[in-house]
């Protein structure tokens, strides 16, 4: 079962849906009277595999981008626990803004003049996710990620500085919001960044020296084996039926290695499950300035550089 097939089934169940398993990336799903005209059905049925897929074409696939799949996660940052928090900047003007961002931009030998000063809002949405990585125990790890609204980009800076941001509960600052508000676009942006999270984890948490000895140890077997048969059928005067048995237990060796091989794989093979435990939205005062070059020969063209006011920090 794929991570998306877990998660689509955990999340029809919590909605309360009853749910079968028809057979491999298949599902069936009946949806619950109060959720049936978010998905326009009371039954979906769901494939999670393209080459599924292209045999069952009565059955949706769900994948990034589907019709299914945006309605889930709309519906699940609505379900979620969710909350907004209005940072607090205990300062909203720069002193030596344009030494300060030249610095910012690591130009020695350059001058820059300021041609306007925009304060605004920006949203980052900080998503707390549970990871449980399952194989003969399971790890749980919980993950933070933060999205720029503004960029839909992923704010590192922001996520390591979580714990020194003062807040209060009502909105604090009359300033524009300088971002859209796709908070769809946002949650696969995290959900992208916890899957390259989730990938390093699990390269670390598998057991990769037992798994390459014991898979050393089938293919030695199975070559041993397939070794002595074509050594017997070597040999002269040898019926033709005499060979074709010969032949056909070369066939069941190199089957059986096989069958071994992929038991094995998935005995090591660690399982990853994810679950969205909140989303808390943060309002952030930044300055806006927007700027341009003096130096000679330079063009009209204006640039702009923000200010985090919460964090006391610059970024592009």
């Amino acid at each position: 079962m794929t991570d998306l097939q877990q998660f689509t089934t955990k999340f029809f169940d919590t909605l309360g849906a009853a749910i079968v398993e028809v057979d491999y990336a298949l599902i069936q799903v009946l949806v619950p009277d109060e959720y049936t005209d978010i998905f326009r059905k009371t039954e979906l049925k769901l494939c999670f595999d393209y080459e599924v897929y292209l045999e069952n074409q009565e059955y949706e696939l769900v994948t990034f981008g589907s019709f299914i799949l945006d309605k889930i996660l709309d519906l699940s940052f609505k379900l979620s626990n969710t909350c907004i928090r209005y940072a607090i900047a205990e300062n909203l003007t720069v002193h030596d803004a344009e030494m300060k961002i030249l610095n910012f931009l690591n130009l020695d030998r350059a001058n820059i003049k300021i041609v306007q000063e925009t304060k605004l809002i920006n949203y980052l949405t900080k998503y707390s996710f549970k990871v449980s990585y399952v194989s003969d125990n399971t790890v749980e790890e919980f993950e933070n990620i933060v999205v720029d609204m503004n960029s839909n980009s992923i704010s590192q800076d922001f996520c390591n500085n979580l714990d020194s941001i003062f807040y209060e509960t009502r909105p604090l600052y009359d300033f524009p919001l300088n971002c859209n508000i796709d908070f769809l676009q946002g949650f696969k942006a995290a959900l992208k960044e916890l899957d390259i999270i989730k990938t390093s984890k699990l390269d670390k948490l598998s057991n990769n020296l037992a798994l390459s000895k014991e898979t050393e140890r089938i293919n030695l077997y199975y070559a041993s084996l397939k070794e002595e048969a074509e050594k017997r059928m070597s040999r002269k005067n040898l019926s033709e039926e005499k060979i074709n048995e010969y032949k056909h237990k070369i066939e069941i060796y190199n089957l059986e290695n096989n069958r071994q091989l992929t038991e094995i794989v998935e005995k090591y093979k660690v399982k990853s499950e994810i679950h969205l435990e909140n989303a808390v939205i943060y309002a952030v005062p930044v300055i806006c300035f927007t700027y341009k070059m003096v130096e000679k020969n330079t063009s009209d063209e204006e640039f702009k550089c923000f200010y985090n006011a919460a964090l006391k920090k610059f970024n592009n």
